[in-house]
């Protein structure tokens, strides 16, 4: 819905899409360090869960479409994140 979209809310998408991906980078090539590994953790969880509540809650988009590859994207990171923190954070 066009009418919903306003300057402000694609300048915080864009920030937090910016923040996400510097956080995974980082975190990819630091992945023995605990608190990084949490913290890229819990931005899948809120990622996965903003993405989830738009479909089940506001019912502002609907499956199949373009948001199911980002919460693929994300329910698979987090499963194996969890998965295997033993293997990375030591």
């Amino acid at each position: 819905q066009p009418q919903q979209v306003t300057p402000l809310t694609s300048h915080l998408f864009a920030a937090w899409t910016a923040l996400s991906a510097i956080l995974r980078y980082k975190c990819a090539f630091n992945m023995g360090d605990a608190l990084l590994y949490d913290i890229t953790f819990w931005s899948y969880v809120i990622a996965g869960a903003h993405f989830m509540s738009e479909v089940l809650v506001f019912r502002t988009v609907k499956l199949p479409g373009p948001v199911l590859s980002t919460f693929c994207v994300a329910v698979t990171s987090i499963l194996w994140m969890i998965k295997d923190r033993d293997v990375y954070v030591h």
